[in-house]
């Protein structure tokens, strides 16, 4: 009988079945994994993880390939890692417009960004910021809001996507303004047309726009994160005068479902390695990108939270992604 059980107890892994919560941490990775980056190359998220990847070089004896696969807002590559195997071999670098604020205002999204999913690690993030070209005629954010206000529907309001498009519909409902919005596809090309007075004013993200502001083609007005900026000190937060206002861009590491605990927990400790290289939150932090260290169920559930969050703010705004 001994010798039967152990014939059984070994039959499993002789003929290769081997169940998720098998899979050794210690023996990952055995092979390159892939990192798929949803959106083109050049960007804030596809240069933070080549960073990663190049960090983690050191780390594995595998290297970690970054895979480009843009379209759809992103939806295109993530759901490519929804559709992965769960065996940790293909990884997704993500944020709020793949797995929050697109869900919220996307009824058809292809994934279920709770359910498809393995929340792994919290990047960090960065504020956005809200500018103004020489066209506003304004020094600062309290001359914006008066200006705004005693001349609805006049001012033009740039942005890009729907998360920003979305806080500029709450700083409106905040301030009680109105704009005419103008909408890019590219951060890059609406601070061109601000800074060109083509369009009064708009928001985007610090990390991206700090160079511009730094050389004084846009003028900053307001950041959206709970504290100044320590690269703007002099700027103001939304806050400060409508007290609450709070949002920002992050992103975040997962898998396919189903990935294998130990797995997670393994990742999760080497974005953490990441984070607190020396140089590395410095660098990031000229750029006003902020690590912040999360632990998987803290990680998961931020995104709960920062989904229902933007679920609500999306049904205020009656805002739904056109097809």
């Amino acid at each position: 009988m001994k010798s039967l059980l152990k014939v059984l107890a070994i039959l499993p892994f002789s003929l290769g079945i081997v169940t998720p919560g098998a899979f050794a941490a210690d023996d990952y990775p055995s092979r390159p994994v892939t990192l798929v980056v949803p959106y083109p190359a050049g960007g804030t998220i596809d240069r933070l993880a080549r960073d990663f990847a190049e960090f983690m070089r050191t780390r594995w004896s595998q290297p970690i390939v970054v895979m480009n696969r843009g379209g759809g807002d992103g939806v295109v590559g993530v759901d490519s890692v929804r559709r992965a195997a769960p065996d940790g071999y293909t990884l997704l670098i993500g944020g709020g417009s793949t797995h929050t604020v697109g869900p919220a205002t996307d009824s058809e999204m292809k994934y279920d960004p709770i359910k498809d999913f393995s929340a792994i690690a919290y990047f960090g993030d960065t504020p956005m910021i809200f500018t103004a070209g020489p066209s506003m005629g304004t020094a600062n954010f309290e001359q914006m809001i008066a200006r705004a206000k005693s001349a609805p529907g006049k001012y033009t309001f740039g942005s890009v996507g729907n998360s920003t498009a979305l806080v500029g519909n709450m700083l409106e409902k905040a301030a009680g303004i109105q704009t005419r919005s103008v909408n890019y596809k590219q951060f890059g090309a609406t601070v061109l047309d601000i800074g060109r007075g083509d369009v009064d004013m708009g928001i985007s993200s610090l990390s991206i726009v700090i160079g511009n502001v730094q050389q004084k083609m846009v003028r900053p007005l307001a950041v959206t994160s709970r504290e100044r900026s320590k690269l703007l000190p002099d700027v103001p937060t939304v806050a400060e005068k409508y007290p609450g206002f709070e949002v920002g861009i992050w992103f975040g590491l997962w898998g396919p479902a189903g990935l294998p605990a130990d797995m997670v927990t393994r990742l999760n400790r080497e974005m953490a390695a990441f984070q607190q290289a020396p140089g590395r939150a410095e660098k990031w932090g000229n750029e006003g990108f902020v690590f912040r260290a999360r632990s998987v169920p803290e990680f998961a559930a931020y995104v709960k939270s920062d989904l229902d969050r933007w679920r609500a703010v999306a049904a205020d705004a009656s805002m739904r992604k056109e097809k």
